[in-house]
């Protein structure tokens, strides 16, 4: 009986360590694929096929899509991936603190570092949202993450504007350092410094009394 015991406990450590195995190789291999479809946009290509996707990943046509319900799913869990590949670009520089001059200029470079890095993929996302309901719902989440910390970032700067409430102020500004504002600055020539120019120029002109008479 203590031997049939014994016997019956490893077994059953064996089994458990099995199913721990096999979760932790499927992780990896979706892990894989995500990291390829990823990196598939960040290279241009806005549409990876699954074939791209599976020579990226080292992984068969067939294995991709094991691990996804469908691309609506493997596309939201590329998007949970650039967040997190992404993180460390999202921080504003002393955010809240330092002049207005100051945290203009900061906004400015988060902004640009943003674009510049995730520029591919944020187009890419844009495009697929508009077919992919998965997609779209988790859109709106970003932006609220980002217009919160604009808020903060702003805190003490736009209040006070004169038939203008804070809100409509904050909104101006997220428009002039919008994905879409730097893509629309870099298909009429524009290059970063460009747009660094010209942001601070409008950011300054909206945030800055009588900064327009100085200009």
């Amino acid at each position: 009986m203590p031997g049939g015991r014994q016997g019956n406990l490893h077994m059953g450590t064996t089994d458990h360590v099995s199913v721990d195995g096999r979760r932790a190789r499927r992780d990896r291999n979706r892990d894989r694929v995500v990291d390829a479809v990823l990196d598939a946009i960040e290279a241009g290509d806005l549409a990876p096929s699954h074939q791209r996707v599976s020579h990226l990943s080292g992984m068969s046509e067939r294995s991709v899509f094991r691990y996804f319900r469908d691309l609506d799913d493997m596309h939201a869990a590329a998007l949970e991936r650039a967040v997190e590949r992404y993180g460390p670009i999202l921080e504003i520089d002393h955010e809240g603190r330092g002049s207005v001059e100051d945290r203009i200029d900061a906004l400015i470079e988060q902004r640009l570092r943003l674009w510049v890095n995730t520029g591919p993929a944020s187009a890419a996302m844009r495009i697929r949202s508009l077919r992919q309901p998965v997609l779209r719902a988790a859109m709106p989440p970003l932006r609220v993450v980002l217009r919160a910390q604009l808020d903060r970032h702003l805190d003490g700067m736009v209040d006070g504007f004169a038939g203008t409430d804070r809100s409509s102020v904050v909104a101006m500004v997220e428009i002039i350092v919008s994905y879409e504002s730097f893509r629309l600055l870099l298909e009429e020539g524009a290059t970063a410094d460009d747009v660094r120019t010209r942001w601070r120029f409008a950011l300054t002109t909206l945030l800055v009394p009588g900064s327009v008479r100085e200009h």
